[in-house]
């Protein structure tokens, strides 16, 4: 059997899903996802449908039952026991596309995204304040004070306190990117917040 390894990162899991789909269209069916950026596949003639799911804890054995019920099976990865997510393979013409058909599934779904992503989005901005404030604060005023009186500095000094200057730059350049790269995964958290909050209100509308 012909096997494939494809190595991705993806910040949305919607893209991560859309991934997969695209290689189930092409033949490949998911077998395994190791770290989450390292996706398995298996060539195979039927074409397959591949959703993420995220679930509490508590309720992934039954879940999963209810998966294998709708046509799918569950496909292992190494975040098993420590992840609410679940990725989910069925053959495309008898697996259940709406496997959250109910509204209370569906609300434990974007309740856990919303989570994920607010917990990813927070790791990088700590890191790039860090990073920034380290830079900035007692190292970036020196830096600016030097290189603006290079006229006044000799060759010798200069190829002395260049790799520092370097690092203080590259320390800046890092934070700021951080903090940029947050402020991404932010949107993607507050898109899935809507989505949540609508999802509630809706079922408090017909309560």
């Amino acid at each position: 059997m012909e096997r494939i390894t494809k190595f991705r990162i993806f910040e949305n899991l919607e893209k991560e899903e859309a991934f997969i789909n695209k290689m189930n269209q092409d033949g490949w069916k998911l077998e395994f996802v190791q770290f989450g950026c390292i996706f398995k596949f298996l060539k195979t003639d039927e074409e397959y449908f591949t959703t993420i799911c995220a679930t509490e804890k508590s309720q992934t054995l039954q879940m999963t039952s209810g998966a294998v019920l709708s046509g799918y099976e569950v496909i292992p990865h190494s975040f098993d026991g420590m992840s609410n997510f679940i990725y989910l393979t069925g053959r495309k013409d008898t697996a259940y596309k709406d496997f959250f058909s109910d509204n209370a599934s569906k609300l434990v779904h974007y309740k856990n995204i919303k989570n994920y992503y607010r917990i990813q989005a927070l790791i990088p901005l700590i890191c790039g304040l860090i990073f920034s404030l380290i830079a900035a604060i007692p190292y970036l005023p020196a830096t600016l004070k030097i290189l603006s009186n290079l006229d006044q500095v000799s060759s010798e000094t200069m190829q002395e306190i260049l790799p520092a200057i370097i690092l203080v730059f590259t320390m800046l350049l890092l934070g700021l990117s951080l903090i940029c790269y947050s402020a991404y995964i932010f949107s993607l958290y507050a898109k899935n917040k809507i989505k949540y909050t609508k999802l509630l209100d809706n079922m408090n509308l017909y309560e």
